[in-house]
């Protein structure tokens, strides 16, 4: 007699009225466990990876790479003669490992333990994103524009890079491919809220999105400025400092709940504007922050930089500050905490690591801060230039501003070459 397979498994459990072994129906049958037919194990070796962060995909399946692994294995298993194809979904975050694949894809036959994902630490690639080198504010496509000392920068979802331009008053903007527009301002120094072209604007410094695509300018004199996506301009009630001395504008970021934070130079003072729109000092008193620039954590940890102390401040939730890095005194010297020293650090961002990155604007330098506290350079040859390159093959000419995308590439306002560069991790 001749048996198809669910028949033949089916005698063989009710052959002489008893169970065959389980190992035998397992061979005869197929499923269950590694090495058996349709039941196989897709996985490999890692090298060299310091941080988590790293995704691997085969097909719908994925797996999250804890730090210092050494190897993988997919949690669902695959069948015989079938076809893997290992990816990387995501890398670790900002500037820490780049990793790549081999041996990702075949045709299963046994357990398979050659994929390789080797990794190594990112190099941050200097390129310019956009501007001419001369000075002016002509619109244009990348490099054909030109720019009057650009100082702050924010970056939206798509790619959008806003760009405060100091010098000539205006806010522009730097589309994803590359072309560079008016958003707001007439050019002409003052205060009035207006769409477009039709307001003005006091040395404008710092920017930063809300969760809605408005854009907030830290203006002169105090002033908190918004702009709505069609470039609508107003002004926020109250000043978001009481600074009358000089337009020395400073920062503003927001949190994760949407509380939008303000800092002015002169007044050595970080204010809270809550969701309701109240208006209050936070840092507690002992000791002043005259922070040029700001940026906040997924904790609500401010940073903030003051380039007249050479120092980098991490200021608590409730508004206590400590110095996170700096001597205090003038230098470029890398190294633990206030062991290392800036020269006039004048923007700050934080990724979703908890990494922080410095404009160092006297040093010409890009430094970063790991969330241990541990200052390196990440990018500049410490003179003045605007060489594109690797790490310290690159130059800047007083970088200040910075700002960061979602895919962990850096932007940097490169005031003195009049030029928006970008440092990508690779």
């Amino acid at each position: 007699m001749t048996y198809s397979l669910p028949d033949f498994c089916t005698f063989k459990r009710l052959q002489n009225g008893m169970l065959v072994s389980l190992s035998l129906l397992l061979s005869a049958c197929g499923g269950g466990g590694s090495g058996s037919t349709g039941s196989y194990n897709i996985g490999g070796s890692i090298s060299n990876l310091t941080t988590a962060g790293l995704v691997l995909s085969n097909g719908s399946d994925t797996l999250a790479i804890p730090a210092k692994a050494s190897s993988f294995t997919f949690p669902t298993q695959q069948g015989s003669k079938t076809a893997y194809k290992v990816s990387i979904v995501s890398q670790p975050p900002g500037f820490t490992d780049i990793c790549s694949l081999s041996g990702d894809s075949g045709t299963v036959a046994a357990d398979v333990t050659s994929v390789v994902v080797a990794c190594h630490p990112a190099v941050a690639a200097v390129t310019t994103l956009a501007g001419s080198g001369s000075t002016g504010s002509v619109d244009g496509s990348s490099t054909s524009a030109s720019f009057d000392f650009p100082v702050g920068l924010a970056v939206d979802s798509s790619g959008t890079v806003y760009v405060s331009e100091q010098n000539s008053n205006l806010i522009r903007k730097i589309a994803a491919t590359g072309t560079v527009s008016l958003f707001a301002g007439s050019g002409a120094l003052g205060s009035s809220d207006g769409a477009g072209n039709a307001a003005s604007f006091n040395r404008p410094n710092g920017l930063a999105l809300d969760a809605g695509s408005n854009l907030y300018v830290a203006d002169g004199y105090g002033l908190v400025r918004k702009i709505s996506s069609a470039g609508a301009v107003s002004t926020l009630p109250g000043n978001s400092a009481a600074s009358k001395t000089c337009p020395c504008a400073g920062g503003v970021a927001f949190d994760g709940s949407g509380n939008l934070y303000a800092s002015v130079l002169s007044d050595s003072l970080i204010r809270k504007i809550n969701t309701a729109g109240v208006n209050n000092i936070l840092v507690a008193p002992g000791l002043p922050v005259g922070a040029s620039s700001i940026s906040i954590d997924s904790n609500g940890n401010i940073y903030a930089v003051e380039p007249s102390t050479h120092v980098v401040r991490k200021i608590n939730p409730a508004g206590v500050p400590a110095t996170l890095a700096g001597s205090g005194i003038a230098g470029s010297a890398n190294g633990n905490g206030v062991a290392a020293s800036f020269n006039f650090p004048n923007g700050v961002v934080v990724d979703k690591s908890g990494t922080v990155y410095v404009a160092d604007s006297r040093n010409q330098l890009i430094r970063k801060i790991s969330a241990a506290g541990v200052v390196t350079t990440l990018a500049g040859s410490g003179s003045q230039g605007k060489v594109n390159g690797n790490g310290t093959a690159a130059s800047f000419n007083y970088p200040t501003g910075l700002a960061i995308d979602s895919a962990g590439n850096l932007y940097v306002a490169d005031s003195g070459n009049n030029l928006v560069r970008k440092i990508t991790p690779q």
